[in-house]
């Protein structure tokens, strides 16, 4: 209730209104209510015909996203395949090339291991031959096993008059390095023999440590050649049935009557080292009938194997020979060969081995 005769109404949405009004008198008497129904017209942005237009507006924003989206995917599809192109042409190309090289280089390592078979077949004609061995020994074996295809290591052995001579050498690497080293030293050794001077092992190997010194031109100089050899020989005199032995790092194991005697060999090489100026000792052995003589190079007792992935080591070799060394000698030899396989198993032999075993 007011004294106004108006009222005012803003901001009123579209639609259809009533407005409704009564009056009061001073004696509080009030009068009946009286109608008024009118309009209001929406503006022209809230009609259905904008709002169809906004409908249309936006369907066609959407399409025209839609179409530029899928425009831009087909670009970059292309460009895709485009680029996928050009890569794998070069993957092809680099395919192609890699197979060429890796042809190139199958033929290359075909012609490098038909050279190396070709190098092991000199090797093998140059190793004594087991013809000649029968001539001077009756009972003997030797286990010759290269870990590659050419060994360094080496058995070299000959009669003069009626002196037996035998030599295992263990020469510096295994493979075609320790080849080469191995021809080197069977040659050194038989031009010595050849010369018919002295028959001594220890006048042998300071002759051959001289001759791998010089001809390798070694002179103990940082960075200078180190390649050389360990050997054992050993010259049987059959007249006396006197044994002389001398060896450069590689020892001699003489058994007789279930008794095992290590001679040790000396501490150097046949090669540049510091005790290079002194001579090679010679030690000798009394023969008897059915002793057992045997020569090896560290790579079996240095093989790793067992449980333990451990040395075999000398202390195992040696109980090894003294349990077989009154068997056969070829049945020795599968044994020590077995013995050989079961102990480093699936591991792979990590240097050349040879052991000769002779009985008198």
């Amino acid at each position: 209730w007011n004294n106004e005769a108006k009222a005012t109404y803003t901001n009123l949405r579209e639609g259809n209104y009533t407005f409704k009004v009564k009056v009061r008198n001073v004696y509080g008497t009030e009068s009946t209510i009286a109608e008024y129904k009118f309009s209001i017209a929406p503006p022209w942005y809230r009609t259905i015909l904008a709002w169809i237009l906004y409908a249309i507006l936006f369907i066609f924003l959407i399409w025209v996203l839609v179409r530029w989206n899928t425009r831009r995917l087909i670009a970059e599809k292309e460009e895709l395949e485009e680029i996928v192109k050009e890569r794998t042409a070069e993957v092809v190309a680099q395919k192609d090339e890699i197979e060429a090289q890796n042809e190139k280089i199958s033929i290359q390592n075909e012609e490098i291991k038909s050279s190396i078979h070709y190098a092991s077949r000199i090797q093998g004609a140059i190793l004594t031959p087991n013809e000649q061995i029968d001539q001077i020994f009756k009972e003997y074996f030797i286990l010759f096993l290269p870990r590659d295809i050419v060994s360094g290591d080496f058995y070299w052995i000959t009669k003069v008059g009626s002196k037996k001579i035998c030599v295992v050498a263990d020469c510096t690497g295994h493979g075609v390095p320790g080849g080469f080293m191995s021809m080197l030293g069977m040659s050194f050794i038989s031009q010595i023999i050849s010369k018919g001077g002295t028959l001594h092992p220890g006048d042998i190997l300071n002759q051959l440590r001289s001759s791998v010194i010089n001809s390798l031109h070694q002179t103990g100089e940082v960075g200078g050649s180190k390649d050389g050899m360990d050997i054992a020989i050993y010259v049987i005199d059959e007249d006396t049935n006197i044994l002389e032995f001398s060896g450069a790092n590689n020892p001699l194991v003489h058994i007789r009557n279930n008794e095992l005697n290590h001679i040790k060999s000396d501490k150097m090489p046949i090669g540049i080292h510091m005790r290079a100026n002194e001579p090679f000792a010679t030690h000798t052995i009394e023969l008897q009938p059915g002793d057992c003589i045997y020569t090896f190079s560290d790579g079996y007792v240095d093989q790793f194997g067992g449980p333990d992935q451990r040395k075999f080591m000398i202390k195992n070799f040696k109980e090894l020979l003294l349990e077989i060394h009154q068997l056969p000698m070829a049945e020795q030899r599968e044994r020590l060969h077995k013995n050989l396989l079961d102990w480093h198993g699936d591991s792979p032999r990590i240097d050349d081995v040879v052991v000769m075993g002779v009985r008198i």
